[in-house]
């Protein structure tokens, strides 16, 4: 039986090359599947891949797909930190070692990309305010 699958993907977005969501396609295609790709359009299929770049994700994206339309990761619209790590120190803890500090909010709430000193350099421009560590800015140096 050949399937159809619908990879709901965000406006403007593809898949990346060296995803997961990308291999799955191959094999897809490789035994016969057919692949729709849908920009958060609502199209019929057998199977939905919800495969957006975002930590947090507005429920109407899937409003209008068909219900009966099993779709991975359906449910996991919200990702950030807080809600899906139980591995969290809080400022009353005792815990003295390394810990690794995190926000919310993926790269200032925007797609991930890759931090370099031009990008450092445009974010500070950006803020018009002054920057002195990679605590004032929440991202850390390059490096480590």
């Amino acid at each position: 039986m050949k399937l159809n699958f619908v990879l709901i993907v965000g406006q403007g977005e593809s898949i990346p090359p060296n995803s997961l969501a990308r291999g799955l396609c191959k094999v897809w295609n490789k035994n016969g599947h057919k692949i729709t790709l849908s920009p958060c359009i609502p199209v019929k299929g057998d199977v939905g891949l919800l495969h957006i770049d975002a930590t947090k994700i507005s429920p109407d994206v899937l409003s209008g797909f068909d219900t009966d339309m099993p779709i991975w990761n359906r449910h996991a619209l919200d990702i950030s930190k807080r809600r899906v790590s139980h591995n969290l120190v809080g400022i009353d803890d005792r815990y003295t070692g390394t810990v690794v500090v995190k926000t919310d909010d993926n790269a200032f709430g925007g797609r991930q990309f890759p931090i370099t000193q031009q990008h450092l350099y445009t974010l500070k421009r950006r803020r018009q305010t002054t920057i002195d560590t990679w605590m004032d800015m929440r991202v850390l140096p390059l490096n480590t």
